[in-house]
């Protein structure tokens, strides 16, 4: 990864490509039927696999371990948990998953609940489309973002704006406003997905980076989603979908309360921690991740000679400590 504050430079063109794809193949479902989806992805996929062979022939990649010492996987496991921060933003992986998976029966609800007709397929993928244009500058301000607000304020906006998203699901009395309504998906999204692979890259130690970055996949789609996906289903066939938006309203209202409860506690202990008498002061890092890995590799020169004064100050305290015993030993 170039630079780990800069992942959402890189990770916008995945919503660049949804969105265009998702336009086009809901109008030519329209045109066509539902079977073009598949001639499509299959032409898409020849064509991405004769991409990468190209790319692999003409650029052949050599892969490096990035560290030679390994850890066992439920220690890498136990080490990884030992941060309070990476249990934090994965419950909020798990939960957003779980949580945004009510938004995959929008298509059902759009034909339950409005009389859309033929275009259903052309409005699902609009709002499709509606829903990743606001990822795109999600993703390329979020260093920014994250310096300003920081990552968990961040988390929370997120929560908010699921919570107006599925709320206003139910009241909307045309099937066209939900397009505006899709906008609210980038603030949802990116936030999330963007802070937890941050946060995981900043606090896991470098022996098990890549493992965090595969737990909070793992939490998010596998957990999360496919959790979330089970239990959206059986709400829907037995309560219908409105219950299901008004209920993940309330579910992550919830865990809103506990992400507001839990930054305000942090914040305060940490604060205190520094206050506190007695606690011997740490030098505070700024800026980037890579700049503050420099700095604790290579020291600025004012920390190198406050080490050598403190270490040349130990040494004449114990000439000293010499001195004396040998007077005492010679008037003996």
């Amino acid at each position: 990864m170039v630079g780990r504050e800069n992942y959402g430079y890189q990770r916008l063109w995945a919503s660049v490509s949804w969105g265009i794809t998702a336009f086009i193949v809901g109008t030519v479902v329209d045109k066509l039927s539902v079977y073009a989806i598949f001639v499509a992805f299959t032409v898409t996929s020849l064509a991405l696999a004769c991409l990468l062979a190209i790319r692999a022939k003409a650029f052949p990649l050599e892969f490096q371990p990035l560290h030679k010492t390994a850890l066992p996987f439920w220690q890498a496991i136990r080490q990884l948990l030992s941060s309070w921060d990476i249990i934090v933003v994965l419950l909020s992986a798990f939960m957003t998953g779980f949580c945004l998976s009510t938004v995959a029966f929008l298509f059902y609800y759009l034909r339950e609940n409005f009389n859309v007709g033929k275009s259903l397929f052309g409005l699902y993928g609009l709002s499709i489309c509606c829903s990743v244009s606001m990822e795109i500058p999600l993703f390329f301000f979020s260093k920014k973002l994250f310096a300003w607000l920081g990552e968990f304020p961040m988390l929370m906006i997120s929560q908010v704006c699921f919570i107006a998203r599925v709320s206003l699901y139910t009241v909307i009395p045309d099937p066209y406003l939900i397009l505006p309504l899709e906008l609210l998906h980038g603030i949802v999204f990116a936030p999330v997905w963007t802070a937890g692979v941050t946060l995981i890259a900043k606090n896991a130690p470098p022996e098990i980076a890549a493992t965090g970055q595969g737990v909070f996949q793992a939490v998010y789609s596998g957990l999360g989603t496919g959790i979330g996906q089970i239990v959206c289903g059986f709400v829907v066939a037995r309560l219908g979908c409105i219950f299901l938006y008004r209920g993940a309203a309330v579910l992550m209202g919830v865990f809103l309360a506990f992400s507001i409860i839990n930054y305000i506690a942090v914040t305060a202990t940490r604060r205190w921690r520094r206050q506190a008498p007695g606690t011997p002061s740490e030098p505070q890092l700024t800026g980037t991740v890579d700049e503050m890995e420099m700095a604790l590799v290579h020291p600025p020169p004012q920390v190198e000679e406050e080490a050598a004064a403190g270490s040349g100050n130990v040494e004449d305290n114990n000439d000293a400590s010499a001195n004396t015993t040998n007077h005492s030993a010679a008037t003996t």
